[in-house]
């Protein structure tokens, strides 16, 4: 399994804020393929 961070944003500057200078950051909308991403 890849190690991964989950962080929950209430807004979308809040979710900016959260990935801004992390290399290889990305979002994940709706988990339908979550489990086959890991």
């Amino acid at each position: 399994m890849r190690a991964f961070s989950y962080e929950r944003a209430k807004s979308p500057a809040e979710a900016a804020k959260a990935v801004a200078g992390i290399e290889g950051a990305k979002f994940l909308a709706g988990g339908t393929n979550l489990l086959d991403l890991m």
